[in-house]
């Protein structure tokens, strides 16, 4: 999106800078030619008119502008949060990781599924934010019974301590993805004010540049005018801005393997308009 605008503000910038420099002398010649039947043309009046198409495609491009650097800003203060949730999140996937292989060595598969750790967390920061909140009530559940596979290994496993150990790291990481939100949703509202102030922007100097083109081409200035025509694809920015395309190659001559196209007689859409009927 950077480029499509950097494009409109050199697309105005040429425009601007053009009624700036030729809107004087093609007003004069306007006004020479309007004269001849309308003795009281204007010329002060067809530049000032000119003068506002030009102030207000300036306008509009400046309302552009700073929308779009708004945007960006908000984007670059989401980086902070984000960092946070990260790196949050991936404490607790190490934290997880390590609790489920003890709890593993000392409970086995049934001591996993009673604290509800038999499968690993799903990727994601919402994912193990949620992992970790049903870990920290079982940990802390009195009714859960955990019985040792092995009398002659670890025989226990502190699930109360367990517990504490998760808990900071997750408010930690549930404080950083409501930031985030809060973040989206600023990011959100800017996003509508700069597409909005996009639209606007296109639609002013489609009008704009396209009324100053045809009072060059009205007073003969071919040039300036050619210089200022708007794009006919990306109405925000000129034609000489648009690009190029390659013309497709042909064949020199017919491929012998093509089927012959059928003959249609005169008179019926697609025949040959010179046709010999002979």
């Amino acid at each position: 999106m950077s480029k499509r605008v950097d494009d409109r503000e050199k697309a105005a910038d040429v425009v601007v800078s053009s009624i700036e420099e030729h809107g004087p002398t093609i007003a004069r010649k306007a006004a020479i030619i309007l004269r001849e039947v309308d003795p009281t043309a204007n010329e002060a009046g067809i530049a000032q008119l000119l003068q506002q198409i030009g102030k207000t495609i300036r306008a509009k491009n400046q309302r552009l502008l700073q929308t779009h650097a708004a945007h960006q800003a908000e984007l670059n203060d989401d980086a902070a949060p984000r960092a946070m949730r990260d790196e949050a999140a991936g404490d607790l996937r190490g934290t997880i990781s390590r609790f489920r292989a003890t709890i593993s060595a000392v409970y086995g598969e049934a001591g996993l599924r009673a604290l509800g750790m038999l499968e690993p967390p799903l990727p994601g920061p919402d994912a193990i934010r949620a992992y970790v909140r049903l870990a920290i009530t079982a940990l802390t559940n009195p009714d859960v019974q955990l019985i040792a596979i092995d009398a002659a290994g670890p025989t226990s496993f502190n699930t109360a301590a367990a517990a504490e150990i998760l808990r900071p790291t997750l408010a930690k990481l549930e404080g950083a993805l409501s930031a985030v939100a809060a973040e989206a949703k600023q990011g959100e509202k800017t996003l509508i004010a700069r597409d909005l102030a996009l639209d606007e922007n296109d639609k002013t100097f489609l009008r704009g540049a396209s009324l100053f083109e045809q009072f060059a081409r009205f007073v003969g200035e071919e040039e300036v005018a050619a210089r200022v025509r708007p794009s006919g694809r990306d109405p925000g920015t000129l034609a000489e801005q648009e690009p190029v395309d390659e013309e497709p190659t042909r064949d020199a001559a017919p491929s012998s393997d093509a089927t012959p196209r059928p003959r249609i007689p005169i008179g019926f859409p697609g025949a040959e308009p010179f046709e010999d009927e002979t």
